[in-house]
């Protein structure tokens, strides 16, 4: 991949700008799935007292995410991807192979109806955060022609993603301090937030 350190640092700094506010999350996916020569990046999650899942995902070509919950890609009794996912341990890389034989693969109306017809077959994955209040999961989609993720971009994934985990810890620390110690005028003025989705799930 030719890949330098100041590219690893490029992602690492984009994902530690997020957590504050400084840059979008997007675009800190986006450069992730670059680094390991994805198509997409990818942060989806549940929190806790029926909040609502939330998913941020960098895609080119993000049409196909419209019909996400009507296929029930977001329920993990029907994702094997997030179904294994939420019991995996943190930081633990999962790919495909991992959570349904290539068999399964091929008759799941999941995969075969909505993975493969997109082009969004395969994927690499690991859990950031997983506890009473809230699971995180971060991960890169890949096309039939990018293919299973190699060895080296898995390790290039295996190494930015306690970074990934630090942004997120980061964000909701300063949300935490924010709501504790700060005027509410202050906090509307100066909160960072994603502009593709809401807050709910950094809780309190």
């Amino acid at each position: 991949m030719g890949l330098s350190d100041d590219d690893l640092l490029a992602v690492v700094d984009a994902f530690g700008a997020a957590a504050i506010g400084a840059e979008d999350w997007l675009h800190a996916l986006s450069r992730l799935a670059e680094v390991t020569g994805s198509e997409a990046g990818q942060l989806i999650g549940y929190g806790a007292h029926g909040q609502e899942p939330f998913m941020w995902t960098a895609d080119p070509d993000p049409g196909w995410l419209e019909r996400f919950a009507e296929y029930g890609a977001a329920d993990p009794k029907i994702n094997p991807r997030i179904g294994l996912g939420m019991r995996m341990p943190i930081l633990r890389l999962l790919t495909d192979q991992d959570a349904i034989s290539r068999d399964e693969r091929r008759q799941h109306p999941l995969y075969a109806d909505y993975f493969d017809r997109n082009d969004r077959p395969f994927i690499c994955a690991a859990n950031l955060v997983k506890d009473q209040e809230r699971w995180v999961g971060l991960a890169v989609l890949r096309t039939r022609r990018q293919g299973e993720i190699t060895d080296q971009q898995r390790a290039v994934f295996a190494a930015l993603a306690p970074h990934v985990r630090a942004a997120v810890h980061m964000q909701r620390c300063w949300r935490i301090a924010a709501h504790r110690y700060w005027p509410v005028s202050w906090r509307r003025s100066r909160l960072p937030c994603s502009s593709s989705t809401g807050g709910a799930w950094y809780g309190r």
